[in-house]
């Protein structure tokens, strides 16, 4: 039996987090509009006749039934990952989002687009001690889910709206674990790799009321609900012996172990978020939002994770614009 007692984070350009490690990996926010973004991300109650906000699809039904609006964007983030010795920086840039949001009737919006979902990419090494001294496992992902999505939003008379989101799902992630025996000459490394594959639908919903509290100020209240659901996959497993030349760092497969494909259930939690919203319009906006997501409950092939615990968050922002002549 082998203890774990260091592990070492290195970063690479292609890195995202180490946290991406655990379930479909590092999960996206759904705020895509820069202002949003601006704010901290605090969309729940928000809404705008300029303005795509798919963190709530209820805000679609605000927008002009005369508008076409289409927006992109692109991302870019660096990180610093520490240990107690060591600390390494990240950066990465990918494509972000696409949407375009047009009127139906005067009370009826839709939306379309395509969005990252989530995204793998790690390198850790863990030491070993005890039984398996001398030993060194490294674990190693990439990839990601990515989501096109078809969002309604209906005005319910004066006050209220609602919508609904409807998201296909779809990429890969590639997880590799490899165990060494860099003091050995007669112990063969083992690798494992895990490609899954997702094709499935997921979905959520809205709520917003907005009211004018003033001849020019406007106050709303934001309810969004992600539904617990079940993601159809198919999982490649690959575990092999292998062998590196010193002389020339090239890798032989020596034996393989296991080589199968079959099919994958991912059960996804279900996530509440409230917010709410104080808009003077054409000068300022404040929003705080509070947003859960019950990760207990993920699963996969019916197997929790018991690392993953339940998330929250509490987004609060601000903008202001000077004075148009």
């Amino acid at each position: 039996m082998s203890v774990l007692v260091s592990a070492t984070v290195f970063a690479q350009a292609d890195v995202d987090s180490p946290y991406s490690l655990y379930a479909v990996g590092q999960v996206r926010n759904k705020t895509m509009n820069i202002a949003l973004k601006g704010m901290g991300s605090a969309s729940n109650a928000m809404y705008g006749g300029g303005m795509i906000n798919v963190a709530n699809p209820a805000s679609y039904a605000m927008i002009d039934s005369l508008a076409f609006l289409f927006d992109a964007g692109f991302y870019f983030k660096t990180s610093t990952f520490s240990t107690s010795t060591l600390s390494e920086q990240s950066a990465n840039a990918s494509f972000d989002y696409l949407a375009m949001c047009f009127g139906i009737t005067q009370w009826w919006k839709t939306s379309l687009g395509v969005m990252p979902y989530s995204m793998k990419g790690y390198t850790m090494i863990v030491n070993g001690i005890g039984d398996e001294a001398g030993s060194a496992t490294s674990f190693k992902g990439e990839g990601g889910l990515n989501r096109v999505f078809w969002g309604n939003g209906f005005k319910i008379g004066k006050h209220f709206s609602l919508g609904f989101n409807a998201y296909y799902v779809f990429g890969d992630t590639k997880t590799e674990t490899t165990l060494y025996f860099p003091d050995s000459l007669y112990m063969l490394d083992t690798r494992r790799n895990v490609d899954l594959m997702v094709s499935s639908f997921m979905f959520d919903y809205g709520l917003q009321y907005n009211t004018d509290i003033a001849s020019d100020l406007n106050l709303s209240v934001g309810l969004t609900y992600g539904q617990p659901i079940k993601l159809n996959g198919k999982q490649t497993l690959y575990i092999r012996s292998i062998e590196e030349d010193e002389t020339t760092e090239v890798e032989y497969v020596i034996d393989t172990i296991v080589n199968k494909s079959s099919k994958s259930k991912l059960t996804m939690p279900q996530s509440i978020g409230v917010g709410v919203a104080l808009q003077k319009r054409e000068r300022w906006s404040i929003a705080a939002d509070f947003n859960w997501t019950q990760w207990t409950k993920y699963a996969r092939d019916g197997i929790s994770d018991p690392t993953l615990q339940n998330s929250w968050n509490v987004a609060i922002g601000a903008e202001f614009s000077p004075v148009h002549s």
